[in-house]
């Protein structure tokens, strides 16, 4: 292959390839080829996350996203960091179930939380005015704080960027109602949130 097929890749792992295609790739992959072998572990790991028992959150499209993720950082990153990492929701607060007869209480904050190997990222949306809204976050590692993390969120053709503090908190102010996607940068690791709901 003289340029990298995630979805040959894919077919490959599955084994879903035909006989010449998996020779070519198999030879690629002895040959050592960095790209091949970052390609091969993001892969897996969307295989991973895939076939775990919590599948509430995860989109149909999953691979697809992670796809799309994968090839934007190769595109814009200088040196592949060495851990890519894709957040899944294990925990909304529109999913809390209503007893019946009861009345649930009127609220407009969102409570979400994604996990990725180790990572916990725990949001809060709050509305502010003329369809804007807040959004709070604390990301920790294995129940320390996550200090000092890049974060950044696209919005159109904007990028809102901010960091951590050293309780490991951040903040977004003036978000339109949508879906985002939230990118966090460690010196080793980066870790995509994608999908997250504001306002909706």
């Amino acid at each position: 292959m003289t340029k990298l097929d995630l979805e040959k890749l894919a077919l490959f792992q599955a084994g879903q390839l035909p006989e010449k295609e998996k020779e070519e790739i198999h030879r690629l992959v002895k040959s050592g080829d960095k790209e091949c072998r970052l390609a091969m572990e993001w892969l897996s790991q969307i295989n991973d996350i895939a076939a775990k028992p919590v599948r509430r959150s995860l989109p149909d499209h999953l691979r697809q996203m992670a796809q799309r993720i994968y090839q934007q950082y190769q595109a814009t990153a200088q040196q592949p960091r060495t851990g890519l990492k894709l957040a899944i929701c294990i925990f909304d607060s529109v999913w809390t179930p209503q007893l019946v007869g009861v009345r649930p209480a009127v609220s407009d904050t969102r409570r979400l939380l994604y996990t990725s190997d180790g990572y916990e990222i725990d949001i809060e949306t709050n509305p502010l005015t003329a369809g804007r809204h807040l959004l709070l976050g604390h990301i920790t590692r294995q129940g320390q704080p996550l200090v000092k993390a890049s974060v950044k969120l696209p919005v159109g053709r904007r990028v809102m960027k901010t960091e951590t503090d050293e309780l490991g908190v951040f903040s977004l102010r003036g978000l339109p109602i949508g879906e985002f996607e939230i990118e966090i940068s460690t010196e080793t690791d980066t870790i995509t949130v994608a999908k997250v709901p504001v306002g909706i």
